[in-house]
């Protein structure tokens, strides 16, 4: 079971106990007045008249807790998918870049740091000629680990999606 769905469990179980609650409270005092234990007995209500408010507003205080338990649960499920999500794209970029050569991993650390680099800016960060990086980059995008874009007379290059 999804940490989702036992937050949705546990806060409908929280709303379910807030009703049973409200529903005790109001049907225990309609039967203390009915029994004539609302009437003032020398200045004081009844005992069971005087608790009554402390065990709703105790059971109504729990019925909220375990509602925020589940609340709490609900959005700890979306964390852990976006966290999964971002470790399976973490190690999805590691597995890649194991197979590539030291050149390659050299252009796409300098396009990961600055996408959108122009490709004669790229030459000088990477120290390549430009037939070298030119090869480089057109064996990356075959691959469809970097695109370029025209720009004028230059190339801009990005990481693919």
């Amino acid at each position: 079971m999804r940490t989702r769905d036992l937050g949705v469990l546990v806060f409908g179980l929280g709303v379910f106990v807030a009703i049973i609650v409200t529903s005790f409270f109001f049907s225990t005092n309609a039967a203390m007045v009915d029994t004539g234990c609302s009437l003032e007995k020398g200045g004081q209500l009844c005992a069971a008249h005087q608790a009554l408010p402390y065990q709703t507003a105790f059971g109504l205080v729990a019925a909220g807790l375990i509602a925020a338990v589940g609340l709490l649960l609900i959005i700890q499920d979306k964390q852990i998918v976006q966290e999964k999500k971002v470790e399976a794209q973490s190690s999805a970029e590691l597995a890649v870049m194991r197979v590539l050569t030291d050149d390659e991993r050299k252009i796409i650390e300098a396009v990961q740091k600055e996408p959108g680099v122009t490709q004669s800016t790229l030459r000088f960060k990477t120290d390549f000629s430009k037939a070298k990086l030119s090869e480089l980059l057109t064996g990356l995008e075959r691959r469809n680990l970097v695109k370029k874009q025209l720009d004028g007379k230059t190339n801009k290059v990005f990481l693919a999606s």
